[in-house]
Formats: structure tokens, sequence, C-alpha cells
């Protein structure tokens, strides 16, 4: 331990965060064995954990002199200051995603979980892709809208939409389907529907052609926006008659592989009832299914509180 306190506090953030990197490795079997929450599996997690370890270095090098001292010189000096440093951030007005981010990133450094309660996430209080932002100025949907279409008939996120190339196409019973195995998130790879009108999917299909598997994507698209779209899009295909759902159950286990902890089968409600600022909405569980395995999610609840657009 003696050389790290020769090294300046951000060498110590990155060389504790590298020290866990398990790239290509598969999380799913080390979540087998209980051991998936000690590693870092993505370079863009490795990459926001950095950041958010690196602000939280600052401020403890232009508050702790006053305090210490000194400026402090290691890991374990800043470590009693971590859940003031939360706690002002929140009040700083960050949003709950962003804090408990942080709160997951000085966990991964120091090793340990980090005891702090934070408030709770609520839809209300997610800004991304609602409503006009400063980079929707830079973007003409006009000028991108093969590109727009796209990624409302395909639903890929940024990276997935960079690493695609003409190959992905698959062709099942008939139907287009993109299939998704670079740049995925979890690196879970998937098939999922081209949904659109003919003239739309069309059009999709065109563009598809026209990838490299390197493409560069404006900065300022608002892909997310766009799987909300497209998301919606797919609830909308598969929905049934909400009237006739109610008080019927659906097999949750033959459409999702999820099984209880003792190992039996799951049946739940086949209708879905919102909560928060969306109670009172009744959604089909079985088109919310759907489109979670379109986007490359494996929770029907994240495409029903946080994606689609009825």
């Amino acid at each position: 331990m003696s050389h790290k306190s020769k090294m300046s506090l951000p060498a110590q953030v990155f060389a504790a965060l590298e020290g866990l990197a398990r790239y290509g490795h598969s999380r799913h079997q080390d979540k087998l064995e209980g051991v998936s929450g000690r590693y870092i599996y993505s370079y863009g997690t490795m990459k926001s954990y950095k950041k958010h370890c690196l602000l939280f270095i600052r401020w403890c090098r232009e508050r702790l002199p006053e305090r210490l001292g000194r400026a402090p010189r290691t890991l374990e000096e800043c470590r009693p200051y971590v859940a003031e440093w939360l706690l002002e951030r929140q009040a700083a007005g960050c949003s709950p995603c962003t804090c408990k981010l942080e709160r997951s990133a000085l966990s991964k450094l120091y090793g340990e979980p980090i005891e702090v309660q934070l408030s709770g996430m609520r839809r209300s209080l997610i800004a991304r892709s609602r409503g006009r932002a400063v980079r929707d100025a830079h973007f003409s949907e006009e000028n991108n809208a093969e590109l727009v279409n796209f990624c409302r008939c395909a639903g890929p996120r940024r990276a997935e939409l960079e690493s695609l190339d003409a190959s992905a196409l698959v062709w099942v019973d008939g139907r287009p389907f993109i299939h998704y195995a670079y740049g995925t998130k979890g690196g879970r790879e998937r098939l999922s529907p081209l949904v659109g009108s003919e003239e739309e999917v069309a059009r999709a299909l065109a563009f598809l052609g026209t990838l490299t598997g390197r493409n560069h994507v404006h900065g300022s698209a608002d892909v997310h926006s766009f799987r909300a779209d497209y998301a919606t899009r797919v609830y909308k295909a598969h929905l049934g008659d909400l009237k006739a759902l109610h008080g019927q159950t659906l097999d949750y286990t033959a459409l999702t592989g999820k099984r209880a902890p003792d190992g039996s089968r799951i049946v739940k409600s086949a209708l879905y009832f919102c909560r928060g600022d969306r109670a009172g909405l009744v959604l089909d569980r079985a088109a919310m299914i759907a489109a979670s395995k379109a986007l490359g999610h494996n929770r029907e609840s994240v495409v029903g509180e946080h994606y689609l657009r009825l």
C-alpha cells in the first residue's frame, strides 16, 4: 500500500477502477456464481464511474484542506466524506438517477456498499428525451429523415446503430428483423422486428443497406426518444382488447422464461396497472413484454413506466 500514497488521487482512482475491469467475461455466469457485483463489464460504465469518482476527488481537494490541514493524499482519507458529498450533490439538484450512479461508482471504488439514503426515482423527475432540449436545435429531423425513420422502425440504441451493417437483416416467416449483436447493453443479442407502414419499413430496409458497421451518428440525434416511438409501435402492434383481458391471467414464465425462486411457473394478471404519475393507466402486459424484448430489456415495467407514449 505504501507505493499508492505516492500516486496522485486521480491515478489512485484509475488504478482502483481499472483493477475491476472484466471486459469480455460473461456477467450472467458471474451472477450465477455470486461474484458479478465485484466487477465492471462495460467500457461505458467504466468511463462513467471514472468521471463521477473524479468529481468526488475534486470536491475533496477543494474542501478537505481546511479540515485536514493539508490536501488529502489517499482515497482512504476521502472515504469519510462520501456521504456528505452525495447528499450535497442531491441538494444541489442532481437527478436521483445521477446520484444513484455516483453512489454505485463510489461503492465500486471503495469495494463496499455506500449506505446513503437517496431520494427515490420518480418518473416525473426524468427529463431525458422529454420535451425540447438545447441539442435539438443542432439536429434536423427533416434533413436526417431516413435515419429518424429507421430508428422509429427498428429501435436501436446509439451504440447499436453505430455498429450496424446490412448483414444484421434477418427474415423470420417472411418478416424482417434486425439482429443486434454489437454495441448491445450487457452484450445481450436480440432480434427486433421492423415495425411501421409498408413504406416506412421499405425505407428502413434501404437505409440499412447503406450502413457499414462504422456509422457516424450525429451527437444531437435523440436516439433514445426514437426508441420510445419504436416501443409504442411494437406495443400497439400486439395490443389486445383491454376489456376482454380484464380478470384474465397469463403464463408469465412462457412469455419471459422467468421462474419463481423455488423454480415454479409464474402467473400474472394479463393487465398491468401503472402507478405514480401514470396512475389509472391500464396496459396489456403481453404487449408490454413484446415491446420490452424488442428494446432489449427484460422487464415490462420499464416499457410501461418509461417508454410508451400513449
